[in-house]
């Protein structure tokens, strides 16, 4: 059996009616998804981070060692696939 070296996520994004602000969340698959509602997104220590913008969550996940993949948009939903070297 191969070794997995690297591991998936995807970032849902959707616009918030009548906003400028958008609704994030991350699926991560099996252990499931963390909603970042409000542009909010607690990290490993219980610390809230805040987004001005998706770019603000992209670099945040860079930081954590995610990198883009491919994106899709459906129904007004923006989906960005990331990976992650494990």
């Amino acid at each position: 059996m191969a070794t997995q070296t690297e591991i998936y996520c995807m970032l849902k994004v959707t616009p918030q009616l009548l906003s400028t602000k958008v609704e994030i969340k991350v699926d991560y698959g099996e252990n499931g998804f963390i909603a970042l509602a409000g542009n909010e997104l607690k990290d490993e220590n219980e610390v809230v981070k805040k987004f001005t913008s998706i770019v603000d969550a992209f670099n945040y996940m860079a930081s954590l060692g995610w990198q883009y993949v491919d994106s899709s948009a459906s129904m007004g939903e923006f989906q960005y696939i990331m990976k992650k070297l494990i």
